[in-house]
């Protein structure tokens, strides 16, 4: 799949500056959970945010997978003839995290395009990978938490971990306009 849709820069800063809010506040739009299950979430993703980068000072979430024995594959592939299309995906025993590079490299590619000067390093390849690889790092080592629970914190912890001044959900909303070849138009 090849993204060539032009983003409306207006839009795009509004995006940013809606995704750029409080995580409690972004996700209340995108999850079926009250304030309070939210906030608890956010707060537990946190601890474990806090947590491995006190134990693993300087070291990205590629980084620590590694040191916790988790593979970590950069692939490109497509589900359903590129209709199904995701950054990353983790799978246990043994633990893996896959990288979807191509995917990742395309939306850089385009953002690139697109993003003020400010908001590039954002959109960067490196940064990708790295968010991704923290929200699945997350599912790994809190396997036991499942459905949108475990969504909503691999999100928050992917945010806080890797310091993205806004909800990664930005890069799903984006790619899943862009993969439709939608672009970004006002309602």
């Amino acid at each position: 799949m090849k993204f060539n849709t032009p983003i409306n820069f207006t839009l795009l800063t509004d995006l940013l500056k809606s995704y750029g809010d409080v995580d409690e506040i972004v996700f209340k739009s995108h999850f079926s959970f009250d304030e309070h299950r939210i906030a608890e979430i956010c707060r537990e993703s946190g601890r474990l945010s806090g947590h491995l980068q006190l134990h693993h000072p300087g070291r990205n979430a590629i980084e620590i997978a590694a040191q916790l024995g988790i593979s970590v594959q950069k692939d490109t592939w497509e589900i359903a003839g590129g209709k199904v299309i995701y950054f990353g995906e983790c799978s246990h025993n043994p633990s893996v995290i896959r990288l979807n590079a191509g995917i990742i490299r395309q939306l850089s590619e385009l953002m690139n395009q697109w993003a003020g000067e400010s908001e590039r390093q954002w959109f960067s390849e490196d940064k990708i990978l790295e968010v991704a690889a923290a929200h699945e790092l997350y599912h790994l080592i809190e396997h036991h938490v499942h459905g949108p629970a475990a969504e909503l914190g691999a999100h928050s912890f992917a945010r806080q971990f890797t310091g993205l001044p806004f909800s990664p959900l930005l890069y799903h909303v984006l790619l899943a306009h862009l993969s439709k070849g939608e672009g970004f138009k006002y309602k």
